[in-house]
């Protein structure tokens, strides 16, 4: 409010105090003299008057230095002219008083100006002694008793019979949290009236004087109760406030600089003067109950048993509360259950050593983010952490990792009974476009080495049982005559292209981990092996996904080599048949390392309705298309070519891939076909040199590799020219990788090269492709958000059971605090989903391109209500 507005406060004060409202009891005795009178006295102002911190310490400061020369820019900007020496401080006290009175004159005088509205101000005027309990706190009526003075007083007990809380059905479990809460107000309420105001709120003139005379002994300072009214704090001050808050971390200037100072340590003043530190005991920050025993006796809380706690921020070492009844010697200490309420982990059943829940779960999103960080490193930093604060103790590896273990273990099993599955994809269920398998790990082990002899937790719940999968290995062996030899396509060679793998000589086993993936990068099984890639393994896992969804297609490495291999087994094994129904698959990557026919026959980009990759969004995809289309458009422009040109190629293209020739060793087909094929090997190496590799290391072994191939080339084509009589091949302009030269055969009578009509068979496949992403990602949304749905409805379900048996009292195998605590976790599992639910349909709705097309997801979301979802209100209301 602007100064010239001061006046409308003194219109509320008015029509306040006249609609029988509050009063504003809040003004010092002076100002309503003023108000009163309109006059102001300035010999009845002392320094009580000054309400101005700043001020109040300055008059602190002049009593009792000697030297004021610190000060003389303040006395004099209050108005003191004389000199500024000890004798004058009387006058300099006087004039402080008098600049921070009448200052505030003017202010006084609008409101008594506002007061004037129902002519108050004659009120006042002829009964200041009746009116001023109105303004002035701490004044009451003469003709009032005593009884009612102590009526009027707002203690615990006025405030607890003033309020009227409106509380829950009786009986109910909300009823009892308000009793609770009730309960703690009023014992709070006590404990201030009996202590005092001041310890627990403060005053801020004392603060400021404590804090003036901590800088003179000792600074303190907590980063952790930033912000505060003061910078440092005295030792008293620093006791109090971090009685409780024991996971501060605190600094001190001791030695002349700021240095940390863990929880154990006090600094103290001793006999001298001087700081000091010494030893003070901490207690975990873990709430007593308010009784332990029918006594009515006090209570006492006393340090017990010491232990560590291991936060995120390093290890504290502390005490565990006790609580003793002298009477009866009842007592009370944290057990398991306590602790588990307030997220501390005990790494036994003597809670020798906690951990927060912090830790592991910043521990578990770390090995997420940064796999190849060590648990090692991880303590290593936590121990670092503790050093810098002042605290020191190691923190063990192998009881932080059995305790992670503990937990992880817990929190599975929690989420096993809200129905989490996290080995599922949502956007793929049920019906799945594609499944990739692959090795993504391998090191050598010696075969004589044992394993722990105690059962697998989690057998079986990502990774296949080892069991099985060796049976699985063996029935595909005994029904076939495999070959131990790796696969060849063109001039690759893949070691994962085998039939079957040999024991190695050496007393070691190749170990991985083979798993199966979605197109989003979901894991979705996984299987142990031992003697390297064979084709069994990723059999074993097309098995096993068959079982789970409708897979389309299946993407290996060397799906040329591995589905001709499936066919043949699926003739001895007819269980294996539906293998074949789904569509082989080679990823977009590897099959730049196949041969052109082979890229072309089981090449992703050729495959129809496979979609693009994973990792672009729709508005991406469709931008995509755009632009490929108009490429596609240039190109027909510029060779001058039709529609139907063009699908004659395609098919022309798609014919070569699939036809399978047999040469005879030395013929001029074998020596064109080898001459194609690293033609084509080296164009691509040549483009992706750069793109693909950047350190000069992998690019001096890529052109050591082209420089063997180019020599292996010229052999070919001085080989070629030396069988065949006329039309040779340029030897300089082959070998050299001439951009648009044409070999010798791929002259055609029409003028146009089967290279020509390869890039076109490219871009016709890319373009399709995009074009079938847009539906695919239609249908995955809609798979997407009925997952979800049905998420809900099996929490729900479950959340409905578990009410049933609160209600009934029926517990079965659990007790009543457990399935309490089961309808909590179940209904914040319920809660999780369907804020998914809401985010995936305000993201797919967002995008601007699948307006018309979202509309039938919206009305599968309908028809999938209109089938049995309930909202989680609705059922709550029955319930």
């Amino acid at each position: 409010m602007c100064h010239n507005e001061i006046w409308t406060a003194g219109e509320v004060f008015s029509v306040s105090l006249a609609q029988g409202g509050p009063a504003p009891r809040f003004l010092r005795p002076w100002c309503f003299d003023y108000l009163s009178s309109g006059d102001l006295d300035e010999s009845t102002l002392t320094i009580d008057d000054v309400d101005d911190a700043e001020l109040y310490n300055l008059i602190k400061k002049v009593e009792e230095e000697t030297d004021l020369s610190a000060w003389n820019d303040q006395i004099i900007n209050c108005g003191f002219t004389g000199a500024i020496k000890p004798e004058n401080k009387e006058a300099i006290i006087r004039s402080i008083v008098l600049h921070a009175t009448l200052r505030l004159v003017p202010l006084l005088k609008q409101i008594r100006k506002g007061l004037e509205v129902y002519n108050f101000v004659d009120v006042l005027e002829n009964h200041s002694g009746l009116c001023q309990q109105f303004f002035v706190p701490g004044v009451v009526d003469d003709d009032d008793d005593d009884d009612d003075d102590d009526d009027d007083k707002a203690d615990a007990d006025f405030i607890m019979q003033n309020i009227l809380p409106k509380m829950s059905e009786k009986g109910s479990v909300r009823e009892t949290y308000e009793t609770a809460i009730i309960n703690f107000l009023q014992d709070f309420l006590q404990e201030i009236e009996s202590c005092g105001c001041s310890r627990w709120i403060g005053n801020m003139e004392e603060q400021e004087l404590r804090s003036i005379e901590a800088s003179k002994v000792s600074k303190h300072r907590c980063l952790d109760c930033v912000p505060l009214d003061m910078e440092y704090l005295c030792s008293t001050c620093d006791m109090e406030a971090h009685k409780r808050n024991v996971f501060h971390d605190r600094e001190a200037v001791f030695h002349g600089f700021l240095e940390p100072i863990p929880p154990t340590t006090a600094v103290v003043v001793n006999e001298n003067g001087q700081p000091q530190f010494c030893e003070q005991i901490c207690q975990l920050p873990v709430p007593a109950p308010r009784s332990i025993c029918e006594c009515t006796h006090d209570f006492t809380i006393t340090p017990g048993k010491h232990i560590s706690v291991v936060t995120i921020n390093g290890r504290y070492d502390v005490c565990l509360p006790r609580k003793s009844c002298s009477s009866c010697s009842a007592e009370w200490t944290p057990e398991v259950k306590d602790l588990l309420i307030y997220r501390y982990w005990p790494a036994s059943t003597s809670c020798q050593t906690l951990y927060k829940f912090d830790v592991f779960t910043s521990f578990e999103h770390m090995k997420v983010t940064a796999p190849a960080m060590s648990r090692q490193a991880f303590l290593k930093m936590l121990e670092q952490r503790s050093v810098q604060a002042g605290r020191t103790g190691s923190i063990c590896a192998d009881t932080f990792q059995r305790s992670f273990f503990e937990f992880t273990f817990c929190q599975y099993k929690e989420e096993d009974m809200c129905q989490v599955h996290h080995f599922e994809c949502p956007a793929c269920s049920p019906d799945m476009l594609a499944v990739c398998s692959d090795r993504n790990r391998k090191h050598y082990r010696f075969s004589k080495s044992k394993g722990t002899e105690e059962p697998a937790i989690y057998e079986g719940l990502f990774l296949a049982k080892d069991e099985e999968v060796a049976t699985f290995v063996d029935l595909v062996r005994g029904n076939m005559r495999s070959a131990n030899e790796s696969a060849v396509c063109g001039t690759a060679k893949f070691t994962a292209g085998r039939e079957m793998s040999k024991k190695s000589g050496a007393q070691i086993d190749e170990e991985g981990i083979q798993v199966a993936v979605c197109r989003h990068g979901f894991l979705l099984r996984g299987l142990n092996h031992y003697r390297g890639e064979i084709f069994a393994y990723p059999m074993f896992l097309q098995k096993e996904m068959s079982k789970k969804a409708n897979v389309t297609f299946f993407c290996m490495d060397v799906t040329c080599r591995y589905w001709p291999y499936l066919n043949k087994v699926a003739e001895g094994l007819p269980e294996l048949l539906p293998l074949t129904e789904m569509r082989p698959f080679l990823s977009v990557m590897h099959a730049k390392a196949h041969t052109a026919k082979c890229e072309v026959r089981w090449g992703g980009r050729s495959q129809d309705g496979a979609g693009n990759t994973v990792g672009e969004e729709v508005e991406q995809i469709t931008e995509r298309a755009k632009l490929e289309a108009a490429s596609l458009s240039n190109i027909k422009k510029e060779h001058n070519l039709d529609q139907e040109t063009i699908q004659q190629w395609v098919c022309d293209v798609r014919q070569w891939a699939v036809t399978e020739r047999v040469y005879t060793p030395g013929c001029t087909e074998e020596l064109r076909a080898d001459i194609e094929n690293i033609t084509v090997t080296l164009l691509r190496k040549k483009k992706d040199l750069y793109r693909r590799h950047d350190s000069n290391q992998a690019r001096q072994r890529k052109k050591k590799k082209m420089t063997e191939l180019k020599k292996k080339l010229r052999e070919k084509v001085l080989q070629y020219n030396t069988v065949v009589e006329g039309d040779p091949i340029d030897e300089e302009l082959a070998c050299s990788l001439t951009e648009g030269y044409i070999l010798p055969w791929e002259r055609h009578k029409d003028g146009n090269t089967f290279r020509l009509k390869r890039s076109i068979f490219d871009q016709v496949m890319l373009l399709k492709r995009l074009e079938e992403e847009q539906s695919i990602l239609l249908k995955e949304m809609s798979q997407h958000i009925k997952y979800l749905l049905k998420q809900v409805q099996e929490v729900e379900s479950l959340r409905g059971q578990t009410l049933e048996r609160i209600k009934t009292s029926s517990f079965s195998d659990l007790t009543e605090d457990d399935t309490h605590g089961l309808n909590s976790v179940l209904s914040r599992r319920g809660h999780s989903l369907r804020s998914q639910h809401k985010q995936a349909v305000n993201a797919y709705s967002s995008i601007a391109t699948m307006e018309c097309d979202f509309l039938s997801i919206q009305e599968d979301i309908e028809e999938w209500d209109d089938n049995g979802f309930t909202s989680p209100e609705s059922e709550e209301e029955d319930t």
